[in-house]
């Protein structure tokens, strides 16, 4: 049962390690101490990967389901907790629950952080924030496509892309969808870089923000985050790329294989674009009226931008700001939480119950209010034309359920080691739909956690976990019945 999970495990530590040369080599020509701390925690990160390699070298053809669950659980932590090392080498000196909670915090794309004064921080630390995000990132997408819908986990099923649920010839099939993923997945990177830095940002604030708005981790330089930019033309282009990074990359390779309606076609992209639209709206209309209505000389495309780009982050689960919208008034925090909870689109970089679950929800609402006006009618709910199973429509619902009492139960857990009530619920919620920042005045958008009690930030960790890899997939691993033969 070990043997190709660690194996698969021994491959990715590899990868970990040589992307931490990346960092290495930029604080060595900056003469900075944490080259060397990088260039050891590659050493040892790729000398174990290696090892599990060759102790668990394998010919792998088929995986099952058991091992899936197993493999989804364990690259999150294992990998976490080697990508944690550069953290706690440096002069900062972190705990290890504080630098397993920063990666933790950088692989599930959550964007929350334990560092107060991020713009005093090395080039290579926060290149190294940069690619947890992108790496995370991009492992998410994959697991969405490729692992999830065969796990049967909240409906990911209605998406499976292979005929039969055996897991026969799982792994070609998976390196297939994912060299495609990650050629889309760059090349927006790419294009997301160049368009900051035409527009102000300087090199390297480009290439750190082009992967962390695609990742839509909202990880920032700076203390303010985009606020720092204070750059019109900067948030525009936050707000397209944040859109890419939270819509179904398997239809960007759809379009590119000739398919140029696909985005347009897909019920789920619709819902998703209209949620954002409602709130931008709801929110413009709000501050709109809070500065003065028509008798203040109020800048309407300002307004405009900025209902826009909010609304835009918090439904992305990107979570960034470009000031401190904890002074716009309650209704605009009651609609971004909302809009975080819900969350992007499936087999994206974004978190979030997802807006498929919901359309699949309103698909069976129809039918049911159809069904009460027509007794004697057969009606039958669709997604993107097709039929919605009831094993689907079972699995959805059980998911919103699970999913919400979660909330609760994380929201109670705060409260008792010590977190006032609402910051407990509003960190509740951010963190399981990986959006990252509170939204009360001790933990609102710009905020850090790190006076947040340790026993707090494990259960933050643990939040931020469920909440990327849907919950399921993770609870099922302590269950006895799990490891049973």
């Amino acid at each position: 049962m070990f043997s190709p999970v660690f194996y698969i495990i021994g491959h990715l530590l590899v990868i970990l390690g040589v992307t931490m040369l990346g960092p290495a080599l930029l604080d060595h020509l900056q003469h900075q101490a944490e080259g060397v701390i990088f260039l050891t925690s590659s050493s040892i990160t790729v000398f174990t990967g290696f090892s599990l390699i060759f102790a668990f070298k394998t010919n792998i053809k088929e995986i099952s389901v058991r091992q899936a669950f197993l493999l989804t659980f364990l690259t999150w932590t294992v990998l976490s907790g080697f990508a944690a090392i550069p953290f706690m080498l440096t002069s900062l000196k972190l705990t290890f629950t504080e630098a397993y909670f920063e990666t933790m915090s950088g692989l599930t794309t959550t964007g929350s952080t334990i560092f107060k004064n991020l713009d005093h921080l090395s080039q290579g630390l926060h290149l190294w924030r940069a690619f947890l995000s992108g790496l995370g990132g991009i492992g998410i997408i994959v697991l969405a496509i490729a692992i999830l819908p065969l796990l049967k986990i909240g409906g990911m099923q209605l998406f499976q892309m292979e005929s039969s649920d055996k897991f026969d010839k799982f792994l070609p099939r998976s390196t297939q969808i994912a060299a495609n993923i990650v050629l889309i997945y760059l090349g927006l990177i790419l294009l997301c870089f160049f368009a900051y830095w035409l527009f102000g940002m300087s090199f390297f604030d480009a290439i750190f923000h082009s992967i962390t708005t695609l990742a839509t981790s909202g990880t920032s330089t700076h203390d303010q985050s985009f606020g720092y930019f204070n750059n019109a033309q900067i948030e525009w282009v936050g707000i397209i790329f944040m859109l890419l990074g939270a819509m179904p990359f398997v239809l960007y390779a759809k379009f590119l294989m000739g398919n140029r309606r696909a985005l347009l076609k897909d019920g789920e992209v619709r819902l998703f674009i209209g949620f954002i639209c409602i709130a931008a709206i709801l929110i413009f209309v709000h501050l709109f009226q809070k500065y003065g209505g028509f008798q203040a000389k109020i800048d309407f495309f300002v307004l405009i931008r900025k209902s826009i780009f909010h609304a835009v982050s918090y439904m992305t689960t990107t979570g960034i700001a470009t000031e401190n919208i904890l002074k716009w008034g309650s209704f605009p925090l009651l609609i971004l939480l909302f809009l975080g909870l819900i969350g992007g689109c499936r087999g994206s970089t974004s978190g979030g119950l997802k807006v498929f679950r919901f359309r699949v929800l309103l698909a069976q609402t129809s039918t049911q209010i159809a069904q009460l006006i027509h007794p004697r009618g057969i009606f039958i709910p669709y997604f993107n034309n097709k039929a919605i199973s009831p094993n689907i429509l079972t699995s959805v619902s059980t998911f919103i359920f699970v999913y919400v009492l979660i909330i609760f139960i994380f929201a109670i857990a705060y409260a008792c080691v010590g977190v006032d009530f609402l910051s407990s619920l509003s960190i509740s919620i951010s963190t399981l739909s990986n959006t990252g920042q509170g939204l009360t005045e001790i933990y609102g958008p710009f905020s850090s956690f790190a006076d947040l009690p340790i026993v707090a930030k494990w259960i933050m960790i643990l939040g931020m976990l469920l909440g990327r890899l849907e919950i399921f997939s993770v609870l099922v691993v302590f269950l006895p019945f799990f490891w049973r033969n």
